[in-house]
């Protein structure tokens, strides 16, 4: 069984999630977030056997510091990428309205 596991990159940092998903448990969080990672995230596919004792791609992802929030406290990718995501699409969202009135002024 694979085991995935999803990172970020902030402020010009890679870090990493510590929590580890399943086949299904990553099927069923990519269903949530429609296919679509949120910009920055990216996501790793350790296949059976890969260990941080025999991977050297196991050892530089476990090099990574650890995904935190504001007080210190570990993120939760179920709950952080699903987050993410939503506030990326309100942020859309208000930048294509901004350019819809700027648009529209321009008529004028």
């Amino acid at each position: 069984m694979t085991k995935h596991f999803f990172g970020k990159t902030e402020n010009e940092v890679r870090m990493r999630f510590l929590k580890k998903f399943t086949d299904e448990e990553f099927d069923k969080l990519m269903t949530e977030l429609n296919g679509e990672l949120p910009k920055g995230v990216f996501a790793w596919h350790l296949e059976d056997g890969e260990t941080i004792e025999n991977s050297m791609r196991v050892q530089a992802i476990a090099k990574l510091p650890l995904a935190t929030g504001a007080i210190g406290n570990l993120l939760d990718p179920s709950k952080e990428l699903p987050r993410m995501r939503e506030e990326q699409i309100l942020i859309e969202k208000y930048k294509s309205r901004i350019q819809e009135q700027d648009t529209f002024g321009d008529e004028e």
